[in-house]
């Protein structure tokens, strides 16, 4: 993750007094691109499939990692310590 990014995070923490949690989300968009393609080659999606449908999954992906992460440690979603 880069320095600027971190830098965002810690900004954002301070500012909004929230906890902040990084993701490596560079398989999410693989994931998320494989994922569509199969419906796509399946039948189930029409369209070609396009970044933004990428990103939009991938951002699926990793709330749904955030939120399984969360309910094996038996906390609320947003509470998510790692």
């Amino acid at each position: 993750m880069s320095a600027a990014a971190r830098r965002f995070a810690a900004e954002l923490e301070r500012r909004f007094a929230l906890p902040v949690h990084l993701v490596d989300e560079r398989f999410s968009s693989l994931e998320a691109s494989a994922a569509l393609k199969a419906h796509r080659a399946s039948g189930q999606r029409r369209r070609r499939v396009q970044r933004a449908d990428i990103d939009s999954a991938a951002a699926a992906v990793i709330l749904g990692a955030a939120g399984s992460r969360a309910r094996r440690r038996g906390r609320p979603v947003g509470e998510c310590d790692d």
